[in-house]
């Protein structure tokens, strides 16, 4: 593996960050894109690569056996296709719900940037919407 290799992680990873002065765990979520910018590999347990903007170190082991290529990515996941249409606001509601949902379009939503947003940009209102009424819950709701 070369530095500047785009990948994409096909199940979650820990990571070594720099927060604050100190090397902090971290998690990198499935399906990340992280790109890796030291190599190759030639024996090192830890390689420095880019994810999300930040540079952190991950296991070698991780890159070699959880990782694929974003070449072989289907081109469904980088542009919008006729499946993207077909799911609406609902289907992405139950899928963040943990509902069975076809797993053909489960697996879409994972994978095709402009879906798996949508998906995300539920679960950030869902998460203000509880905050929101968790503030209004107070003792001065009374």
């Amino acid at each position: 593996m070369k530095a500047s290799n785009r990948l994409v992680l096909t199940r979650a990873a820990m990571a070594i960050a720099q927060r604050d002065g100190r090397n902090v765990a971290i998690m990198v979520p499935k399906g990340a894109i992280i790109e890796v910018i030291g190599g190759p590999f030639n024996g090192s347990r830890l390689m420095d690569v880019n994810y999300d903007d930040d540079i952190v170190m991950m296991f070698t082991n991780d890159l070699e056996n959880h990782t694929e290529s974003t070449k072989r990515r289907s081109a469904l996941a980088l542009t919008k296709s006729s499946m993207c249409e077909n799911i609406d606001d609902e289907t992405v509601e139950r899928i963040a719900m943990g509902h069975a949902v076809d797993p053909l379009i489960k697996d879409h939503v994972a994978h095709c940037i402009h879906c798996h947003a949508r998906l995300l940009d539920y679960q950030e209102w869902v998460k203000w919407v509880k905050i929101g009424l968790r503030s209004t819950e107070g003792p001065d709701s009374r």
